[in-house]
């Protein structure tokens, strides 16, 4: 099985900071984004309703985090400090804060995490992607996608620990696999440093 790791350099500090904010013209912007991500038109006048009637309880979010309706609602769910609706799945919070993410911040394609196979069995490599957790407390039902995060004062001990790392006692075919990974992490930590981004991951 595959799994696809989306990592994005941002201030984790400044995401934390639009949970419960209210704020709509962040929300149209972010919704712009995503629209614009996904190829479609974007043609929506900011929203000037209040905070108190951005989400309608009685309206249930389908099980399809694609749908365009679902994602806004979720989205303004965020934006609005509304963390703990029934009526939302919490893998839905997981795309929505994603979106949210790709606004804020600056996606890295790294080929390597694009179709990442088996690498998760490496506790070692992954141990900070895989047990940091959401750094906005979302419900979790240990569903995808599974976030992660690294603070900028932390990367350079995980840089120092990734470089340092030795798959000589492995399989040749995992040897290859596994330092093609370290040096997609490498390159990632070293990009972060240089931006003085923190980095928050996704992965599905």
């Amino acid at each position: 099985m595959s799994y696809t790791v989306c990592p994005y350099l941002l201030k984790i500090d400044d995401l934390k900071s639009v949970v419960g904010s209210c704020d709509q013209v962040l929300l149209t912007a972010v919704l712009k984004n995503k629209a614009e991500e996904n190829g479609d038109v974007w043609d929506e006048e900011p929203n000037e309703d209040n905070c108190d009637e951005c989400i309608d309880d009685d309206n249930d979010a389908s099980e399809d985090d694609d749908d365009d309706g679902d994602i806004k609602t979720v989205i303004h769910a965020i934006i609005n400090g509304d963390l703990n609706n029934e009526n939302i799945q919490p893998y839905q919070y997981g795309y929505a804060l994603e979106a949210i993410c790709q606004y804020l911040g600056e996606r890295e394609f790294v080929e390597a995490l694009e179709s990442v196979r088996g690498a998760w069995t490496f506790d070692e490599m992954w141990s900070w992607i895989l047990e940091s957790k959401s750094p906005v407390p979302l419900p979790d039902d240990g569903d995808f996608p599974s976030i992660g995060h690294l603070y900028h004062t932390d990367i350079q001990t995980e840089l120092d620990r990734t470089n340092a790392l030795d798959f000589s006692d492995y399989h040749e075919n995992d040897q290859e696999m596994y330092t093609e990974i370290r040096e997609s992490l490498i390159e990632l930590y070293e990009t972060a440093l240089k931006k003085q981004l923190d980095i928050i991951t996704f992965y599905y």
